[in-house]
């Protein structure tokens, strides 16, 4: 479809020095006609990537869930106050999450509070 899309949009433009804007007209006329051309294969990409991105959001969001669902479930096996052990442990380790990690661990504390 890329090459298709490709072709209908390759439009040779020659300007005549003896007349300008008669061929200045043509070349507009002829971006205008490629550009008709191609708006049905361009609507069809459009509604495949909008398909697509749908698809890919409605999966992202089954994922995120899985993962909540699977963490709550750790949370509940190992206990609060070791998750927020744990929290406390990998904001020590460092890296560009230990902020994150450590603000966690203070939250977490401040609920069990």
């Amino acid at each position: 479809m890329a090459n298709k899309l490709r072709t209908s949009l390759h439009v040779g433009i020659e300007v005549d020095d003896r007349r300008p804007l008669t061929d200045a007209a043509d070349a507009v006329e002829a971006v205008s006609e490629a550009a008709r051309t191609s708006a049905p294969g361009l609507d069809a990409l459009a509604e495949a990537q909008q398909r697509v991105a749908h698809e890919s959001e409605a999966a992202q969001a089954a994922l995120d869930k899985i993962e909540l669902d699977a963490l709550a479930a750790d949370i509940d096996r190992v206990g609060l106050d070791r998750f927020a052990d744990e929290l406390e442990r990998l904001a020590v380790e460092g890296g560009a999450m230990a902020p994150q990690f450590a603000q966690a661990a203070r939250e977490l504390r401040a609920l069990q509070a």
